[in-house]
C-alpha cells in the first residue's frame, strides 16, 4: 500500500509542480524569441504566441491546484477574522461543500463542453482545443479532492 501512496504523492507533485515550471519555462522562453524576432528582426513568429498562451493557461491551471494545496489563495479575510473559532468553522465547512457542490454541478457540462471544443484546432501546431483547456478538469477534480480533505480536517479538529 506505501507503493501506490509513493505513485500518487509523485503523480500529485508532477501535476502541480513539475507541469506548471515546465510550462511556464516553455512560456517564457517562447515570449523571449518573440520579442526578439518581432521586434529586432521585425518578423515576428506565430508559434511563439501559441506556445506562450498554451504556457500561460497550463502555468495558470496546474498553478492554481498547488496553491490550494498549500492554502496560498488571496483571501479577504477580515470578517473571517473578526468572528469566534466556531464561526470559522461552520465558515470552512459551508465554503468546501459549496465549491464541492458547485463543481458537481458544473463538472458534465465543462466536460461536455471541452469535448466539444475537439473540432477546434490550434493555428500553428493544430493541437484540438479540448487538449489545451482538458487541465481545467483536473483543477475542478483536485479542488474536489481539497475541499472534502479540509472538510474532513475540519471535523477531526473539532472533536479534539
Amino acid at each position: 500500500m506505501k507503493w501506490l501512496k509513493n505513485i500518487l504523492i509523485y503523480l500529485r507533485n508532477t501535476i502541480e509542480i513539475v507541469i506548471p515550471a515546465i510550462a511556464f519555462s516553455l512560456m517564457f522562453i517562447a515570449f523571449v524569441i518573440q520579442v526578439y524576432y518581432r521586434y529586432i528582426l521585425d518578423d515576428p513568429l506565430a508559434w511563439t504566441y501559441e506556445v506562450t498562451v498554451v504556457g500561460f493557461v497550463w502555468t495558470l491551471i496546474f498553478g492554481a491546484i498547488y496553491a490550494r494545496r498549500k492554502d496560498e489563495h488571496v483571501a479577504f479575510s477580515y470578517i473571517y477574522d473578526l468572528v469566534p473559532e466556531k464561526v470559522q468553522f461552520a465558515f470552512r465547512v459551508i465554503g468546501n461543500l459549496l465549491v464541492i457542490v458547485l463543481i458537481a454541478i458544473a463538472f458534465k457540462p465543462t466536460y461536455e463542453f471541452i469535448q466539444f471544443m475537439e473540432m477546434s484546432e490550434t493555428t500553428t501546431f493544430n493541437i484540438p482545443y479540448n487538449i489545451v483547456y482538458f487541465p481545467f478538469l483536473i483543477l475542478m477534480v483536485m479542488l474536489v479532492f481539497y475541499s472534502v480533505k479540509d472538510i474532513i480536517v475540519d471535523l477531526k479538529n473539532i472533536k479534539n
